[in-house]
């Protein structure tokens, strides 16, 4: 088996291995996600939809890889540094929009929701609350990572044609 036919069985193995973590998960992953606020207890929810925010989360998951391993195929990105680097940076996109996330909804719960519901003698409440705007700017964040990995890594083109150059002359 060559090695182009591995490196994507490793990554669909790969992806349906996220998949099926991100399934189990869920929960645990998102009350990490979710702030710490005084008086607010965060419980994770589901909207029954057409995807279930448990299975956007594992689809969302499963696709890492994949867009991985299209962005190294389409910048063509074949250096082991350069793909190392590539993956380190559309992680830390997808980090830094998680953390973005996260201080949005702390703000918004210590400035508006807890000062508004915490009223009348109430020392805490319990917030339900589905967390699939996390997944909305996960994606994102994959995505510009896997821009900015195209711009920044992709093969350039090495020299320019002689024999064309000096056939116009």
């Amino acid at each position: 088996m060559n090695n182009s036919k591995t490196i994507y069985i490793r990554a669909l193995g790969l992806s349906i291995l996220l998949f099926v973590s991100g399934h189990f998960l869920f929960l645990r992953t998102f009350m990490f996600f979710e702030p710490q606020i005084d008086g607010i207890t965060f419980q994770i929810i589901e909207h029954k939809s057409t995807i279930t925010t448990s299975t956007a989360f594992s689809l969302l998951l499963f696709s890492i890889p994949i867009f991985i391993l299209l962005t190294w195929q389409i910048a063509r990105i074949n250096s082991f540094n350069k793909r190392v680097a590539s993956v380190l940076l559309m992680l830390t996109f997808i980090v830094l929009a998680i953390f973005a996330r996260h201080q949005q909804v702390k703000t918004y719960f210590t400035t508006v929701v807890k000062p508004a519901l915490l009223t009348h003698g109430k020392a805490s409440i319990i917030y339900p609350i589905d967390p699939i705007n996390f997944i909305y700017y996960m994606l994102a964040g994959l995505i510009t990572g896997c821009l900015l990995a195209f711009v920044f890594f992709k093969q350039r083109k090495t020299g320019f044609n002689l024999s064309k150059e000096a056939g116009r002359q």
